[in-house]
């Protein structure tokens, strides 16, 4: 069996015609988005005052930090079995 058959598989809850309609960066278009949209959102019904959307880019910022550290994790068992391998 495969290192990607034994990643769950991760997708993105928002369409990338929402995201266009809402222009979000295509940097941001990422595993995270849905909460980045959310945050966008809150940010324009709140005329960009931070202490408003704190949940919204709290949940983001958790979102962001998770996806890096199991990217980090998956990177790290690749390269442990490619080691093992050799």
């Amino acid at each position: 069996m495969s290192e990607k058959e034994n990643r769950p598989r991760r997708d993105v809850n928002v369409s990338e015609k929402e995201l266009a309609v809402w222009q979000i960066p295509l940097h941001r278009r990422d595993y995270c988005a849905d909460f980045y949209l959310a945050l966008h959102k809150c940010r324009l019904d709140n005329s960009f005052l931070p202490w408003r959307c704190k949940p919204e880019r709290e949940a983001w910022e958790h979102c962001e930090v998770a996806d890096f550290q199991s990217r980090v994790k998956q990177k790290r068992l690749q390269t442990e079995a490619g080691h093992n391998q050799r």
